[in-house]
């Protein structure tokens, strides 16, 4: 009996392949996109007269992002103050990120987390430090027409707010 590789999708599609002529195996769906491979409108504030770049999938100190020592490959990082915004137009119900300050941040880093969905704020965090470990954050888009990702300066300003929206998804 020879092994089968079978998957069904939720729209009722059921692929049945047996594993001896797989070669190789991709699935894309509009029903997940990262953030990372859509393009955003940006608005940023100058640190200390200096605007520092925004990153799809590292941070502002290397490939990836690690968050209390776990390592995510995909997201999007950010210095403050950094608004980045996506159109949606109406074609995702949720999003979902870990955010938090990547591990190779500053000491001093203290940042704030921003959603706006359609223009409204729809989440706010309480500052954030270094040392604090990540939180989960998923925000309802209910069809909107825009979101927008913010960063912006805590109490320290700007030293080494690394800022991630680590596995940042539509």
């Amino acid at each position: 009996l020879e092994a089968r590789l079978r998957c069904r999708l939720d729209e009722g599609c059921v692929l049945d392949v047996p594993v001896s002529r797989l070669h190789k195996l991709e699935v894309s769906s509009d029903k997940l996109v990262w953030l990372a491979d859509l393009t955003p409108a940006v608005e940023q504030t100058p640190a200390f007269d200096r605007t520092w770049p925004w990153h799809n999938n590292r941070s502002a100190d290397g490939p990836g992002f690690v968050l209390a020592g776990r390592r995510y490959d995909r997201g999007v990082g950010l210095v403050p103050r950094t608004r980045l915004t996506y159109t949606l137009d109406g074609r995702f119900d949720v999003f979902e990120a870990v955010i938090g300050i990547d591990d190779r941040g500053g000491p001093a880093a203290h940042a704030i987390f921003r959603v706006y969905v359609d223009g409204a704020k729809t989440f706010e965090s309480e500052p954030m430090r270094l040392e604090q470990p990540p939180q989960e954050l998923r925000v309802a888009l209910n069809k909107a027409k825009t979101m927008t990702i913010e960063v912006d300066f805590g109490k320290n300003y700007d030293l080494g707010d690394f800022c991630a929206f680590a596995d940042a998804r539509v």
